[in-house]
């Protein structure tokens, strides 16, 4: 039977939800991992990022690192 009186969300209005919290989510991510490293270059660690670029022309893997 159908709840006339509590109906459920359409998947599509789900959907829209979910894609209107990702970027909400993402940023609120960004911002912490952001706030974690100032604490730690405020101790005086160093923080090293980077990763794989693509491939070179020679068939290598590139790689980019960054301070």
């Amino acid at each position: 039977m159908t709840d006339t009186q509590h109906p459920q969300p359409t998947s599509d209005t789900a959907i829209r939800e979910y894609v209107r919290a990702v970027p909400r989510h993402r940023l609120a991510d960004e911002q912490a991992r952001q706030e974690r490293i100032h604490a730690l270059e405020q101790e005086r660690h160093r923080i090293v990022g980077g990763g794989q670029t693509g491939l070179s022309d020679g068939g290598r893997t590139t790689w980019e690192i960054t301070d």
